[in-house]
């Protein structure tokens, strides 16, 4: 993960805005919990990569050339692109950048069953 935060910030570094990690165990309690599904094949780990620069076609060949980089170099497996905010979506047409809040909320329900499944908690 560091070495691919590595690879954008080198690759990407004006227009990189955000690098999240989401690892397999928040992803699959995103997906059980608020019954969405995984928009890429499944992984133990995930990135959320957002850039924003001044130039499109500047930024869109920056990000194209870090791409084929990282995925030559095996250090992403998979993954899917938006470029238009509209179409930045990949569960039941919740943005991406909603993944995060999804994450906690998720967990939340996953521990709000287990105490009520032993007559403890709320």
């Amino acid at each position: 993960m560091l070495e691919l935060l590595s690879c954008a910030r080198a690759n990407l570094n004006e227009i990189l805005s955000a690098f999240e990690f989401i690892d397999a165990e928040a992803m699959s309690s995103v997906t059980a919990h608020l019954r969405v599904s995984n928009p890429i094949s499944a992984s133990p780990f995930y990135v959320l990569l957002e850039t924003s620069g001044s130039n499109a076609a500047h930024d869109e060949n920056k990000l194209q050339m870090f791409l084929d980089s990282v995925t030559s170099s095996e250090l992403v497996t998979d993954g899917t692109v938006a470029t238009v905010p509209s179409k930045i979506k990949v569960w039941s047409g919740a943005k991406f950048s909603n993944v995060r809040p999804k994450i906690f909320f998720s967990v939340c329900v996953s521990v709000s069953r287990i105490t009520n499944k032993r007559g403890n908690g709320c």
